[in-house]
């Protein structure tokens, strides 16, 4: 079950209340009680969470940001993911860290990384089919992540564009224009576009003694808020990540192998050992990753053959076509209309 911090709901709840809005009848409406607000560190499910801000959006439809963008917000409510954030050597690890351990605040989302020629785009997929649900959420998260790009970079440069999949206005574009300093258009896709230079330039004040405690901290955060998983699906959801977070790797088995190991802390031969004990290598895992990945991608029509081959790390696409059809029995182009015909 997907669950969501319960500090979400009470900042929002704070607002409810200063507007004069009875917000006992508001939580009594979701199904959420005080009592689950208050309990340090609590989590509500993800049913009563999106219940509560279907009716919070019908009352205040617009998104305001009342405070400058910096990591204020994160150190406040989630301690240890604004430190991880604001500690990073750069840019691009800040970004992924607060991808990897956003579930800290909700699970309730996705979020991939595509890496071109000039820059990097973040891609936020909310699972609400609200649109002013997703609105809301959209724009903070964009917000959060443009509040990243303020602690690493001294001016407004990084910013390329948002785009956004949601109704919005033209007032609204140009308010957002002026917050983000970018331009701000429609899509088929909510983006954030950061310039790919600003990505790898140093923190001046990071501490790197003290970023593998923290990761450490933020580790063990993650863990508390899921129930253990077997070895094999702990690996199977770091290659996931990997291979839409992680900019410039090599993709080669060997090569996610032991990233896979660096993020699990343990030795390739300790990894083999416990994938074993569960009937399955890594290898087998590896590629149940690439093929669920490479047949959700081929049923999206935006992304061409070229990008999804390259995307899951092979070299050329003949490589690609090898390897579908290998696993598949068809080719991806055979694949793609016969899954959109459908």
């Amino acid at each position: 079950m997907k669950t969501v911090s319960n500090r979400i709901a009470q900042i929002y709840l704070e607002q409810v209340f200063s507007a004069n809005v009875d917000e006992r009848q508001l939580l009594q409406r979701t199904g959420v009680n005080m009592q689950e607000l208050s309990v340090a560190n609590g989590r509500l499910d993800a049913q009563r969470h999106f219940r509560f801000f279907e009716l919070y959006t019908s009352i205040f439809p617009e998104v305001q940001f009342d405070s400058e963008p910096d990591l204020s917000f994160l150190f406040s409510n989630f301690n240890v993911l604004g430190a991880v954030c604001g500690n990073a050597p750069t840019l691009l690890e800040a970004l992924k860290a607060y991808v990897r351990y956003r579930a800290l605040i909700g699970e309730c989302d996705d979020i991939e990384f595509v890496i071109q020629d000039h820059y990097l785009k973040i891609v936020y997929h909310s699972e609400s089919d609200n649109p002013l649900i997703t609105k809301l959420v959209v724009l903070n998260h964009f917000y959060v992540f443009y509040a990243i790009v303020r602690e690493y970079v001294d001016d407004n440069s990084a910013n390329l564009g948002l785009r956004l999949n949601f109704p919005i206005s033209i007032e609204e574009k140009r308010n957002l224009s002026e917050i983000f300093y970018c331009s701000v258009e429609s899509g088929i896709q909510n983006s954030y576009y950061i310039h790919r230079q600003c990505l790898h330039l140093p923190h001046k004040s990071s501490n790197s003694a003290l970023q593998p405690y923290l990761l450490q901290q933020a580790e063990e955060q993650l863990q508390q808020l899921r129930p253990a998983l077997t070895y094999s699906a702990q690996v199977e959801k770091i290659l996931q990540k990997l291979i839409w977070t992680e900019l410039d790797i090599d993709c080669h088995a060997e090569s996610m192998q032991t990233l896979v190991c660096e993020q699990l802390r343990i030795s390739r031969w300790t990894l083999a050992r416990r994938l074993n004990q569960e009937n399955i290598n890594f290898s087998v895992i590896y590629t149940k990753v690439r093929c669920a990945e490479a047949s959700r991608l081929l049923a999206e029509p935006q992304f061409s053959l070229l990008y999804i081959s390259q995307g899951l790390g092979f070299t050329n696409q003949s490589s690609f076509n090898r390897f579908f059809r290998e696993q598949f029995g068809c080719t991806p182009s055979h694949y793609r209309q016969h899954h959109v015909a459908e």
